[in-house]
């Protein structure tokens, strides 16, 4: 994969990362966005130049981006109750933010030794804990 255009890349990476369940398409997609958003904007892909924080970034935009499409395709019609559309994509930047700063707050010290050290249990325990403090935060706006 080293060398091919970025975009190529990233297809490839969150086709990898996808599972083959329910799920599929909700992992594909965060995967690609989150790859998007936080891989260096170059031609071509070269992980051997990835610096430590970057692959950070990469695994917290990651969690951010599946637990925000996870929460409002559970949210489902809910979103279209606002008063106008405007306001929903208010209410969706607002929610993407506590989600991102909650992943960051938990995830962030996790992998600061590295993720190859974290265990499965582990990030499913951080990921509770960022959703627990996102509903909390959430339930403050509203």
């Amino acid at each position: 994969m080293e060398g091919k255009p970025l975009s190529q890349a990233i297809e490839i990476i969150a086709l990898e990362l996808t599972p083959d369940n329910a799920d599929a398409e909700l992992i594909r997609v965060a995967a690609q966005e989150a790859l998007a958003e936080a891989l260096p904007d170059t031609d071509t892909f070269e992980p051997t130049s990835l610096e430590s924080d970057e692959l950070i970034a990469v695994l917290v935009e990651f969690f951010t981006q599946t637990l925000f499409l996870e929460i409002t395709n559970d949210a489902g019609d809910a979103w279209g109750k606002a008063e106008d559309s405007s306001r929903t994509i208010e209410a969706e930047n607002e929610l993407f933010d506590i989600i991102h700063a909650s992943v960051d707050k938990h995830l962030g010290p996790a992998l600061s030794s590295g993720p190859q050290n974290m265990t499965r249990d582990q990030i499913d325990e951080i990921q509770k804990n960022a959703v627990r403090d996102i509903w909390s935060e959430w339930e403050q706006i509203e």
